[in-house]
């Protein structure tokens, strides 16, 4: 019986990922992670969402993208990743997820700026594309759009400029997902 497994940045850590032998579920408890719940999860990405944008909300910007709203919405992030979460019932490794993607869209483009005008169309993007890519199951675009608020239109322009945004990478190696799992659980300690 052999586990498959992933050799991290550090000499002596290994991950332990899902195979035919090892069930998904028992890839944390291996890998001595903690489980949390989608309320943590929804504290943690609001917090640390709200904090850039506390930041970037000072910095002044010309150019607007298609993430960028007419004005600042009326619901706030946690409330709003609350909903989310609630009627698209993605799993906690799909918030996970769409956080890894909205650091690569930040990385990718160096002018785009998480900003309250714009967060709420990011997340929703974020979130769809994660629930898509992981989950077995998930909602239409259309769906997702009622969610959000927007029209359905509004969320395929959205998705496609998303994917552009970090060039369609939407795989996650084990491990980078272990570390950012990591540091949001790590958020909550603090």
């Amino acid at each position: 019986m052999e586990i498959e497994t992933i050799q991290d940045h550090q000499p002596n850590e290994v991950t332990i990922i899902q195979n035919d032998l090892v069930k998904y579920e028992d890839t944390y408890l291996m890998n001595n992670t903690q489980v949390c719940d989608m309320t943590t999860l929804v504290e943690i990405m609001s917090f640390i969402l709200e904090g850039i944008i506390s930041q970037t909300d000072k910095i002044i910007e010309n150019a607007a993208t298609v993430f960028h709203a007419r004005c600042i919405p009326g619901i706030g992030v946690k409330d709003y990743l609350i909903r989310i979460v609630k009627h698209s019932r993605c799993s906690c490794e799909s918030v996970i997820l769409s956080l890894i993607y909205i650091d690569r869209m930040i990385q990718r483009n160096r002018g785009f700026l998480i900003k309250s005008i714009n967060v709420h169309r990011v997340i929703i993007t974020s979130v769809l594309l994660a629930a898509k890519f992981f989950d077995d199951f998930y909602y239409s675009n259309e769906y997702y759009a009622k969610i959000g608020g927007i029209s359905n239109k509004e969320m395929n322009v959205l998705e496609v400029e998303f994917l552009n945004a970090i060039n369609f990478s939407l795989h996650v190696e084990p491990e980078m997902f272990f570390r950012y799992r990591e540091k949001m659980l790590a958020q909550r300690r603090n």
